[in-house]
């Protein structure tokens, strides 16, 4: 189920990658904002991080840790391309997009693509929208360094999830309790529908500068 990509940044992180009519959106490439979060023993680290250059203009990045020794995550700053985890003994890692607000029409897409730079044999990879009160999520194993692709209609409840009105997007690691494990996201992007235009992407991706500029 892993699929390779290409992503092609315009403006800021927005990307529009136009191949047989088809256009990508980035949500993050790690390129800005330089954090580091530290944690063992079930307690948990975040960082909200405020930029025009993320979904909804606004990031979360929230970690738990488990075991003895503690589990790091860190994303060195400006030019950087990935968020690391490194384990301490299992951690659950999640970055999540949108403040619960935005109500962004994401119909035009339909899967989650999320770019593992480095990853090990095991661990689970998952993606999550919310509308309201509403919330669709599905994951797939990991198996190593790659693109894993999650599509809408593999989601739980994908079927009837209202893409429509979208106010959180969510990707996460969840490592095993193992130590000295390292996990390394590069990038987090929608895909359209085989058959959308790229005028549908580029629609969704108006609506989003627009709503970033009234949020601004």
């Amino acid at each position: 189920m892993r699929n390779s990509g290409l992503g092609l940044g315009v403006g800021i992180v927005l990307a529009l990658v136009a191949t047989a009519a088809r256009a990508q959106l980035v949500i993050d490439d790690f390129e800005q904002d330089g954090f580091s979060l530290q944690a063992a023993n079930g307690n948990t680290d975040s960082v909200d991080l405020f930029s025009a250059a993320y979904f909804g203009g606004f990031r979360q990045v929230f970690m738990q840790g488990s075991g003895a020794a503690s589990t790091v995550v860190s994303a060195p700053g400006l030019g950087d391309d990935s968020v690391v985890l490194t384990t301490g003994g299992g951690a659950n890692l999640t970055c999540s997009y949108g403040d619960a607000t935005p109500n962004v029409d994401l119909s035009a897409f339909d899967a989650v693509e999320i770019v593992m730079s480095a990853a090990p044999s095991s661990g689970l990879v998952a993606a999550s929208f919310t509308n309201g009160a509403q919330f669709a999520t599905a994951n797939l194993p990991l198996d190593g360094p790659g693109t894993y692709t999650i599509p809408y209609t593999a989601m739980d409840p994908g079927a009837t999830f209202d893409f429509t009105g979208v106010d959180r997007v969510s990707a996460s690691i969840l490592a095993l309790a193992v130590s000295g494990e390292t996990f390394a996201i590069s990038e987090i992007r929608l895909v359209p529908e085989p058959g959308a235009s790229a005028a549908c992407g580029l629609a969704s991706l108006g609506a989003i500068a627009a709503l970033r500029r009234r949020r601004g």
